[in-house]
């Protein structure tokens, strides 16, 4: 039986996107780190439900996994489900950081259709051509034409390039429930910019002269000097990881 599917509305979307997914799939020694990625979307899925349950509230969130996609969407204008969105996104890519992924994603507002399995519309596309085109490096930008309107004007991060872009390590760092400490704040960088730094190392130990491996390079060191200017935004310094 079909089932006849409102028309399209204007919403807050969040694409992300694990980069480097198909060369990961094929290493069968990371198998578990796959599955694992993948178990903390359904994670967050469950744990929303429940909280959706026992608050008796509606489903404010809408999410869509497809490989190593996930789509989050709700209403732009409200307040509650903005912040739920935002934090499950950036909790989501704080646990694939963690467990050694990459994530590229974009936020914008938009026209789209989006059910448990249902989802297209002009946003979607706009979503994806931002993430793929402008976010570049492991980051979740945010279309600078929607950030006032989002209310994100003191969340977003800037860099060299001026992209806007979420920073999950000031705003967003797990707890989600309550504001982050400077110390919990300041652990998370620490303990991040000491794991990529030795992955970096590796992976310049074994030189490989192909373009792949010059943006792979160039996307590891982007992520140590986000962890550096996210320190010294909070008083910090955590040590230089070289050009930038």
């Amino acid at each position: 039986m079909l089932t006849v599917l409102p028309p399209p509305s204007d919403r807050l979307i969040v694409y992300l996107d694990i980069l480097g997914w198909s060369e990961i799939v094929r290493d069968e020694k990371r198998a578990g780190d796959v599955a694992s990625a993948m178990l903390e979307v359904q994670a967050e899925k469950d744990t929303h439900e429940i909280a959706r349950r026992l608050t008796r509230t509606d489903d404010a969130v809408q999410t869509s996994e497809f490989s190593d996609c996930v789509v989050f969407s709700c209403d732009p204008e409200s307040d509650w489900a903005r912040e739920s969105l935002l934090r499950r996104v950036c909790r989501l890519s704080l646990l694939w950081l963690h467990r050694g992924f990459l994530c590229r994603g974009a936020v914008v507002i938009g026209r789209v259709v989006h059910s448990d399995k249902v989802i297209y519309g002009s946003g979607l596309v706009d979503a994806y051509r931002l993430e793929r085109e402008v976010a570049v490096y492991p980051r979740i930008v945010v279309r600078e034409a929607d950030i006032l309107r989002l209310g994100l004007e003191s969340k977003v991060f800037r860099m060299d390039d001026g992209v806007p872009f979420l920073n999950p390590m000031l705003h967003w760092l797990p707890p989600a429930n309550e504001p982050a400490t400077v110390e919990q704040i300041e652990s998370g960088l620490r303990t991040e910019h000491r794991r990529w730094k030795v992955r970096l190392d590796e992976l310049k130990a074994k030189p490989d002269p192909t373009p792949a491996w010059a943006k792979v390079i160039a996307k590891h060191e982007w992520l140590l000097r986000y962890f550096e200017r996210s320190a010294e935004a909070i008083g910090l310094k955590l040590t230089v990881s070289g050009r930038g």
